[in-house]
């Protein structure tokens, strides 16, 4: 066993991945470290000397190496020089966890929201009801990328799990659910949600005085996607 010095920084959390370097990432609220796993060399990454940029709550390392950092002010990345660049800072506040999958994405808890952020062409969506995910306040620590490439991420309301191959937001196509119609006030007696999916052809009394359609768009929130 070897025991590293304390930093007196307060807690200390290791992220646990490790890149190509067989470095491993650890923290505490205001720096980031990496300690060689072969040579126990210990490095200072990056330190939070700004009040804007707050604290450290989460960070990831994705496949390629690179540091994405949430804090209690946003979502950083992690530069060759040692600065923080934040990403989406008009949308993404008080990050609480950060994962990266295989693909490109990262999944960013905010609040009670679930994002996901493409690195590369600053793309971001909110995900919510519509794609099977409720609102939820996502634990920092509470966060797993199994060997397969599946997302876990841990709240106070349970968890959720993004299957890694779940479809480009680009490949979903609204479908649309008949609900009903409602002509002068009354249901039509044939649309009936439980009878709507099997009619083709509605025949509407032509001296109607009102006419009202409901229906439901099963797709996902399309209007939350945003680009920064």
């Amino acid at each position: 066993l070897i025991a590293f010095p304390s930093f007196q920084e307060g807690a200390i959390r290791i992220n646990p991945t490790t890149t190509e370097s067989q470095e491993l990432i650890f923290y505490s609220a205001k720096v980031i470290r990496s300690i060689n796993t072969q040579t126990d060399e210990i490095k200072v990454l990056a330190k939070i000397t700004d009040v804007e940029k707050g604290y450290i709550n989460g960070l990831d390392v994705d496949k390629d190496g690179k540091v994405w950092v949430g804090t209690s002010t946003g979502l950083f990345v992690l530069e060759k020089n040692g600065g923080l660049k934040q990403l989406c800072a008009n949308q993404l506040k008080a990050v609480s966890t950060v994962v990266s999958d295989f693909k490109g994405y990262l999944w960013v808890g905010v609040g009670l929201d679930l994002y996901r952020y493409h690195k590369k062409t600053g793309e971001l969506i909110k995900y919510g009801k519509a794609e099977g995910v409720s609102a939820n306040e996502y634990l920092p620590k509470s966060k797993l990328r199994s060997a397969s490439g599946d997302i876990y991420l841990g709240g106070v309301e349970g968890f959720i799990r993004v299957n890694h191959s779940i479809s480009e937001m680009k490949d979903f196509h609204p479908k649309f659910e008949l609900l009903n119609i409602e002509l002068n006030g009354t249901v039509f007696p044939t649309t009936k949600k439980e009878d709507a999916a099997s009619i083709a052809t509605i025949k509407i009394p032509y001296n109607h005085n009102s006419l009202l359609v409901n229906y439901f768009i099963n797709t996902p929130d399309l209007g939350e996607s945003k680009h920064c």
